[in-house]
């Protein structure tokens, strides 16, 4: 059949709105952009500030308010711990990124930082997650709900036993003591690693 020009259609104007759709994918999909934009790290960030010093959230709702406030809401399976399944999720998705490449708005995963199952152990896998603020080095500050509120941590897992620095600087901050352990387990030692929405 013929086609006018002038109302478009044919192949070559298919191949070509095909084209242009391929090339808006691939500016727009995540491999290309890392994770979603930087737009959107900082809107995670945003919102892990707005909820600095809340009291009586857990991780769910806390990592998932700053998810969906920034766009980037990630659905998990509700089976299990939420920081474990988000965690997996992203993993499996090729998100995980590597400590040195950590950026503010990444998330960050920690193992054993609460006894779930309630048998004394650390076993429980990934218990705890929270969002990047900054980055110096090998050390980030991080926002993540721990002790009853949302607060400002630290960690460095280059020294993972290291608590403070010869100033003063908060390196790892100490997260849980279980039983039978002389020091309680710092952010480092609980490091679990670092994913990209």
């Amino acid at each position: 059949r013929r086609v006018d020009p002038r109302k478009g259609g044919g192949a070559p104007a298919a191949a070509a709105k095909a084209s242009a759709a391929q090339k808006k994918k691939a500016r727009t999909s995540p491999a290309a952009t890392g994770s979603g934009s930087r737009a959107a790290a900082r809107r995670r960030v945003e919102a892990a500030r707005k909820l600095l010093g809340t009291r009586g959230l857990t991780d769910t709702p806390f990592v998932a308010y700053v998810l969906r406030a920034s766009g980037d809401e990630v659905a998990v399976a509700g089976k299990g711990a939420y920081p474990d399944a988000l965690h997996r999720v992203l993993v499996d998705r090729g998100r995980k990124i590597d400590a040195h490449t950590a950026r503010p708005g990444d998330l960050v995963f920690f193992h054993s930082t609460s006894d779930l199952n309630g048998n004394g152990r650390p076993d429980d896998g990934i218990t705890m997650a929270g969002v990047v603020e900054r980055v110096d080095g090998s050390r980030c500050v991080f926002i993540a709900q721990r002790a009853g509120r949302v607060r400002r941590l630290a960690l460095d897992a280059s020294e993972a036993a290291r608590v403070r620095g010869a100033d003063g600087t908060v390196h790892n901050t100490r997260l849980v003591r279980w039983p039978g352990t002389a020091q309680p387990l710092t952010a480092g030692q609980c490091f679990a690693g670092f994913a990209r929405p």
